[in-house]
C-alpha cells in the first residue's frame, strides 16, 4: 500500500503536546515488518502509545517487540517483550537506517484526569515483560481476533498491547478482543474505532523524528614520534 499523504511534524514540535493515549504507528522496512504490512494488508507494521504521568517531563512509549528496543524505564533493564522507555531515546533508535521504522502519529482527544494516569501506569506495571511471542504466534493470534475468538496464550503482539491497554483504561470494550486489533486498524483508514467515553483520535500525522546524533570526530592518524635517545648516550 501507498504511503498516506498527511501533514508532517517534527517531534521537537509536538513533544511538549503529546499526553498518555496518543498512539503511534510505524511503517518498516525490515522484512518481518512487510510481511505483516502483507498479512493485514496495510501500509503500518507495528503500533504503539505514548505514556506521560507528568505532563512537565519527557514522555514514554509503551510498544512490545521480540527483543530490546532500548532501556525499559521501569525496570531500568533491556528486555524483549512489553515495555516501556523514553520516547525520544525509542524514535532516534527505530528511526536509524538500521532500523529503517516512518512513524505517524494521531492524539487522543480525551479529558485525562489523575485517575485515569493511574490506572494507566497501573496497567503498564502488570503487563511490562510479557512474551512477544513468535511470528506465527502473532499471525495465529491476529487470526483468532478476526473471528472473534480471544487469543488463548499469554503474549501480546504490538497492536494488541496497545488494544488491550486502552480496555483497561476504558476507552475500548472488550469486544472485540484485543488481538483483533492490526497496526492499520489505528489509521484513519480503517474507519471509526468503538473508542468509548466520548474519545476521539485526532487527525493522522507524519512524525519526523529527532535528529540521528552526530558520531563523535574520527581522530586524525597519529605519526610516531623518533624514539628518544638513551640515557648516557
Amino acid at each position: 500500500m501507498a504511503a498516506p499523504i498527511v501533514s508532517s511534524v517534527t517531534y521537537d514540535d509536538i513533544e511538549p503536546h503529546l499526553a498518555t493515549g496518543d498512539i503511534l504507528i510505524f511503517h518498516g522496512s525490515s522484512g518481518i515488518s512487510l510481511e505483516i504490512e502483507q498479512k493485514t494488508q496495510s501500509y503500518y507494521s507495528h503500533a504503539a502509545m505514548v505514556i506521560r504521568p507528568d505532563a512537565s517531563k519527557p514522555p514514554f512509549i509503551w510498544q512490545t517487540g521480540p527483543g530490546p528496543i532500548v532501556q525499559d524505564s521501569l525496570t531500568h533493564s533491556y528486555h524483549g517483550g512489553a515495555q516501556i522507555s523514553l520516547l525520544r531515546e525509542a524514535m532516534i533508535y527505530m528511526s536509524n537506517p538500521a532500523y529503517g521504522d516512518s512513524s505517524y502519529l494521531r492524539q487522543l482527544q480525551f479529558s485525562r484526569g489523575p485517575e485515569f494516569e493511574i490506572v494507566a501506569m497501573w496497567a503498564i506495571s502488570g503487563l511490562d515483560g510479557t512474551p512477544f511471542g513468535t511470528m506465527q504466534d502473532m499471525l495465529k493470534n491476529f487470526d483468532e481476533g478476526q473471528r472473534s475468538e480471544t487469543a488463548s496464550d499469554r503474549t501480546f503482539f504490538c497492536s494488541e498491547l496497545a488494544a488491550h491497554t486502552y480496555m483497561m483504561m476504558g476507552l475500548l470494550p472488550f469486544d472485540p478482543p484485543a488481538n483483533s486489533y492490526a497496526p492499520g486498524t489505528w489509521s484513519p483508514e480503517y474507519g471509526n474505532l468503538p473508542l468509548l467515553r466520548g474519545a476521539t483520535l485526532g487527525p493522522l500525522l507524519q512524525l519526523i523524528p529527532p535528529p540521528q546524533p552526530t558520531p563523535p570526530p574520527t581522530p586524525p592518524p597519529t605519526t610516531p614520534s623518533p624514539s628518544a635517545p638513551a640515557a648516557g648516550s
